[in-house]
């Protein structure tokens, strides 16, 4: 294939046999591609010598991106969620030296870590494959992601935040300040006592998802109901400042009274027994064992 050469003056009617001094190679007379040197000389009588000299590889173009992942619907993640494993985030190379590395980057509460992408040294124009992100890179609450790449030419790019993965742990857990040895929860009742109702215990989320559903356990005579206290908290509620007991709610026998409470991520809770209600609505009763018959005249004790 012909080749088109631009031709740049260096000097002209020498008048020398030798030209020695250094030269200057505008860099802006450069494509960037592979740019291949040529010198031409004339002497006075019109001989002519056209050389190669050498090559020079320029590659001002830095790498982008191409951002495909959905995350309308991002929501808190207990445990990694199968996304993660076939990321969809292209790497191109918009020059010719070729990509070199690639890299992802977590940023949580403002501080940012850089994580390799495999594999950490590649040598092509694109890198289309879907790729793995490492759930152990990630914090607890939102982390905020983003991309990188250098070129063989070290022009260098970064991303802006793609998308973020909510992540939460921390399972919910509740303080108590009610006394478990309070006579109200160690008397015997026949009914309502009317000191039931609202229960002085606190459920909170530990980590940032925000409460979903929250109730307790009855425990009476190894039979265990659960009832529901609430389960339409508004988005972000981190806190239940009480827990509601009706009387129907209980068992005869002793109730002992777990609560249980799961978060937006998924995690659920369950305490110990925090207290228990005495519930007896029984009436007593007897058992004729039809030993001795009515209406029979004794004359002694039979």
């Amino acid at each position: 294939n012909a080749q088109t050469i631009t031709w740049t003056t260096l000097a002209v009617n020498q008048n020398q046999k030798w030209l020695t001094a250094d030269w200057s190679l505008g860099w802006n007379k450069l494509t960037n591609d592979v740019n291949e040197i040529y010198i031409s000389m004339n002497d006075k009588v019109g001989n002519q010598s056209v050389s190669k000299v050498l090559t020079i590889k320029k590659d001002e173009l830095a790498p982008y991106f191409v951002n495909s992942m959905d995350m309308t619907a991002n929501s808190w993640n207990a445990v990694k969620p199968s996304w993660m494993s076939q990321i969809k985030v292209k790497f191109y190379d918009a020059g010719n030296s070729l990509l070199k590395t690639l890299y992802y980057g977590v940023s949580n509460n403002s501080t940012a870590d850089i994580y390799a992408v495999l594999p950490f040294e590649i040598n092509t124009r694109s890198y289309v494959t879907d790729w793995d992100m490492d759930w152990n890179a990630l914090k607890e609450g939102t982390n905020d992601i983003f991309v990188g790449a250098v070129d063989h030419a070290e022009n260098t790019a970064s991303s802006s935040m793609l998308f973020s993965v909510k992540v939460d742990t921390l399972r919910p857990s509740c303080d108590s300040a009610e006394d478990p040895s309070a006579t109200k929860f160690n008397t015997w009742y026949q009914s309502d006592p009317g000191t039931l109702g609202t229960m002085n215990v606190v459920v909170y989320d530990r980590g940032n998802a925000g409460l979903k559903q929250v109730g307790f356990l009855v425990s009476t005579n190894g039979t265990i109901v659960e009832h529901v206290v609430s389960s339409s908290f508004p988005a972000g509620t981190m806190t239940l400042n009480s827990i509601t007991l009706l009387w129907t709610d209980l068992l005869d026998g002793v109730n002992d009274i777990m609560v249980v409470a799961t978060d937006n991520a998924g995690n659920r809770y369950q305490s110990n027994s925090l207290f228990h209600i005495q519930r007896d609505s029984l009436i007593p009763s007897y058992n004729d064992r039809g030993h001795y018959g009515f209406g029979t005249w004794y004359s002694t004790a039979p």
